[in-house]
């Protein structure tokens, strides 16, 4: 393990023990090393998150992704950053970076697809929910977000068979009742 390394670990008991003050300055250090990369910024952009102080977070990371333009991980923690702060434009723009980065990752599938989504465009959420299902038929979430692109796409049939698969998984779960409440209403 080399220092910079030592120092994340360092700042994550930090973090966890509620000494955040300590947990900057740990930051500051590993910032200062010649072995870092971005997951100190990252890092930091998440303890403002987790303090729901949200420009500052979108600042940290936004720098995270201008250190390290390949992370998918920083695109997304920018992504949903901005959707905090009502930008949900900006927050798909963020999120679709972060699917061309790893375009096989379903959670960056379907934070895509939950921004289509808000932004009433539901059948090119859809497409992202199914890509996401070709990757991981069991992804819940996925499967709860195609299934509501279908029931706003008028796709009723293939809605109703995801909500089989929800239940088949999960049947006690909120979503699966908040989708079946809106199936009978639709009768």
């Amino acid at each position: 393990m080399n220092a910079y390394e030592a120092l994340l670990i360092k700042a994550r008991k930090a973090v966890l023990a509620g000494e955040l003050d300590s947990a900057y300055a740990l930051l500051d250090e590993a910032a200062k090393k010649p072995d870092g990369d971005h997951r100190h910024l990252l890092m930091r952009g998440l303890i403002y998150y987790e303090e729901e102080d949200y420009a500052s977070a979108l600042k940290w990371f936004k720098q995270a992704v201008k250190a390290y333009p390949h992370s998918a991980l920083a695109w997304s923690h920018l992504s949903v950053c901005a959707l905090r702060l009502g930008e949900v434009e900006s927050a798909l723009e963020f999120a679709n970076k972060a699917v061309e980065k790893k375009p096989r990752q379903g959670v960056y599938l379907d934070l895509q697809g939950r921004l289509l989504l808000l932004l009433d465009r539901p059948q090119e959420a859809l497409e992202s929910y199914r890509l996401a299902l070709n990757y991981d038929s069991e992804d819940y979430d996925a499967l709860c977000g195609a299934c509501w692109a279908c029931l706003y796409t008028g796709f009723r049939e293939e809605g109703e068979r995801f909500l089989l698969k929800i239940e088949d998984i999960d049947a006690d779960n909120p979503e699966a009742g908040r989708i079946r409440s809106y199936l009978a209403s639709m009768k």
